[in-house]
């Protein structure tokens, strides 16, 4: 594979590229290089879970507790929530299956929660990992995961979803955000739903999903054309039987990969793999990753990186650790990507939300000091200019590029607008 080729796909498809994964990837083919990534070994232990994973919720109810007894579990919270953001972006700069980690993100964003209505960060942490663990695997596996999901259940409040009081947040978001899309589903379609959710409740000490049948509502519901006495589960596998899921997921996935939406040709092609499939995420991967789109060179250097992404993928290519680990999570939020905490149930706003005026001189002072502590990092083989640039900037320079060190023109690469771009 030619070097402009593997860098680009690893730009694409992880937080940072290692000079040495760039290397390997250069002795596959194209097809072959694809293929490394979707295969590459889950390592679920490659950075160590905070400790508290293992502790129940809530031995007594929270109304019960002292308001001593409220403040303190408050700053317990907010204290393994500053944790839980360390941990992931220690997975992202250390994990070895970036895509993976890459998709884990993907999810997160697809399947919104947040951790400030959440409050758990327990149960935010499992559905971190549960999205991981189902990343490459099968979507309507995860669909049906992710609907009794800890996290999920509290923040679109389908626990609060009851027989004669339906509540129709998870409803509304399933159809609109994360299967079919805007316009292919109807309010009545909303309210069937909701009803069919009625009951799905949660366990209060351990956060574990519980079905309360005394608060489900078993009536006969009509949803996208169907009849009967549906439940949550009937409800999912009749959205996974509509084509257009295949196609409004695959879309989304083609457009974060690519920068741009599918042309109709491409578009029926991915939807009709994943469809086929059966919902198989790798077979979808595979084809975006080897389309014509994917691979055209007009399309490199187009697609702004995410905070995370230039946060992470810096440390990652330089194999840098951080002095104080909570800055960089601080770092993440002020640059407008919270991990755990997305501003809405849409996700993060994407590509050119990224960049303000204040942002993108925050995210070049940010370089600016990255450079500082990277003289020294010069990966070996990369101390040739022009090398270096290949290396960290995928296409050319905004400005002209001072003569001199190897330093010099790190530093110049760093701050460089294209370092920006993936």
């Amino acid at each position: 594979m030619r070097f402009d080729e593997a860098r680009h796909l690893l730009s694409r498809t992880s937080f940072g590229i290692r000079p040495e994964d760039l290397t390997t990837m250069q002795t596959f083919s194209y097809e072959e290089g694809v293929e490394s990534l979707l295969d590459k070994h889950y390592d679920a232990t490659a950075v160590e879970a905070p400790q508290w994973i293992g502790e129940p919720l809530l031995k007594r109810r929270i109304k019960d507790l002292s308001p001593t007894e409220r403040a303190a579990l408050r700053q317990k919270q907010r204290k393994k929530g500053i944790e839980l953001k360390i941990w992931w972006y220690e997975r992202m700069v250390t994990a070895e299956d970036q895509l993976r980690e890459w998709m884990t993100r993907f999810w997160h964003g697809h399947f919104t929660s947040e951790l400030k209505k959440v409050k758990w960060p327990i149960l935010m942490y499992r559905q971190n990992v549960l999205f991981r663990k189902h990343a490459l695997g099968n979507f309507a596996t995860l669909l049906h995961a992710v609907a009794k999901d800890g996290a999920m259940i509290i923040y679109l409040d389908t626990i609060r979803n009851k027989k004669g009081h339906p509540n129709e947040n998870f409803g509304r978001e399933l159809l609109e955000l994360f299967t079919l899309g805007e316009g292919h589903y109807s309010e009545s379609d909303i309210k069937n739903a909701a009803r069919a959710f009625s009951g799905w409740s949660l366990k209060r000490s351990s956060g574990a999903f519980r079905f309360v049948g005394k608060n489900h509502d078993d009536g006969i519901k009509y949803f996208l054309g169907q009849t009967g006495r549906f439940g949550g589960e009937e409800i999912i596998d009749i959205i996974l039987k509509q084509y257009q899921t295949a196609r409004f997921v695959s879309g989304k996935l083609f457009k974060a990969l690519v920068g741009k939406e599918p042309d109709p040709l491409t578009e029926k092609e991915i939807a009709g793999i994943f469809y086929d499939s059966g919902y198989a995420i790798k077979p979808l991967l595979r084809a975006i990753l080897l389309s014509d789109a994917f691979r055209n060179p007009k399309n490199r250097g187009m697609m702004i990186k995410s905070p995370a992404e230039l946060i992470a993928g810096t440390m990652r290519a330089f194999n840098l650790s951080p002095k104080t680990p909570k800055r960089v999570a601080r770092l993440g939020k002020m640059l407008g990507e919270d991990l755990f905490d997305p501003p809405g149930v849409k996700g993060y706003f994407e590509g050119e939300a990224w960049i303000t005026t204040a942002s993108l001189l925050m995210r070049i002072n940010l370089m600016h000091n990255a450079a500082r502590r990277i003289r020294d990092k010069l990966p070996a083989g990369y101390e040739n200019g022009n090398r270096l640039k290949g290396l960290l900037l995928p296409t050319n320079p905004a400005k002209p590029f001072p003569s001199g060190s190897a330093e010099s023109i790190l530093a110049a690469c760093l701050t460089d607008p294209a370092y920006q771009l993936k």
